[in-house]
């Protein structure tokens, strides 16, 4: 799947390229398919062919695939879920089709480099990202490594790892690293609210709202609490945050190194 969309977006540039994937019903991605680009300027937008795409999808079905996402490049241009993106995803308050990944794919002179997914959540009313990966030789600092795009979302559903003490200590410490560039960026606080709604801590909005206004005290973030089978879930959720603006400052990276050792 993922070779097949490398190949086509790349094949595309310098237009925006965008497809289909179709997996299983436990939305893993199996097969990627090419679309048209039938908008009228397709160097910096996209739009599918909707008979082609649901021509694809019935074909699918009839081998017992789903849609699963759509995918589209953004030319030299960061890997994010642009608000026009958004936009052609809505009607008018709604989206068009909820359950349906969405994979932004960054090419750069004619070479894939970062991947973003981003899938809809019904507590922030918004699309939320889920995980970013290196899909050609982007360096680490702008990436995160070794993700699984289409069951992201329920690798970070860690509700039956982490009881709710642990679970209010994660989002205590993921307000804290939003805080890293003394910033709440609009990309950061989707993926906060995103968090919430997949932890299952939608009661604690308000407790949220207070650490994004005003960072939790130095006190209640103490890497030492975290508990140490916990440690991986709590550096994969301070990567997340990091990235979930596209762009990771210096001093993020420095608060990122620095929690990496001393967990």
């Amino acid at each position: 799947m993922r070779r097949g969309i490398c190949r086509d977006v790349e094949s595309r540039y310098p237009y925006e390229a965008c497809g289909v994937v179709l997996g299983d019903r436990c939305f893993r991605g199996k097969e990627a398919y090419p679309l048209p680009n039938i908008s009228q300027t397709p160097l910096t937008h996209f739009r599918i062919d909707e008979d082609a795409l649901f021509k694809v999808v019935l074909q699918g079905q009839q081998r017992g695939l789903e849609w699963v996402a759509t995918y589209h490049s953004h030319p030299d241009a960061n890997a994010y879920l642009s608000e026009e993106d958004r936009r052609g995803l809505m009607m008018h308050r709604d989206p068009l089709f909820p359950r349906i990944r969405q994979l932004v794919v960054e090419v750069r002179a004619g070479v894939v480099g970062t991947c973003a997914g981003y899938g809809w959540s019904e507590v922030v009313r918004d699309y939320v990202l889920f995980g970013q990966e290196a899909w050609g030789d982007a360096p680490f600092s702008v990436v995160l490594q070794n993700a699984n795009f289409l069951t992201m979302e329920e690798n970070l559903s860690m509700e039956k790892t982490l009881n709710r003490m642990d679970r209010l200590r994660l989002m205590r410490f993921a307000c804290t690293f939003a805080w890293a560039d003394l910033t709440i960026a609009d990309g950061e606080r989707r993926f906060i609210y995103g968090l919430l709604a997949v932890l299952g801590l939608e009661n604690e909005k308000s407790q949220v709202d207070g650490w994004l206004e005003s960072p939790p005290p130095a006190e209640e973030v103490d890497p030492t609490l975290i508990p140490v089978r916990h440690r991986r879930l709590f550096l994969e959720a301070a990567k997340r945050v990091f990235q979930s603006d596209g762009v990771i400052s210096d001093d993020e990276r420095e608060v990122f190194e620095l929690l990496e050792a001393l967990l």
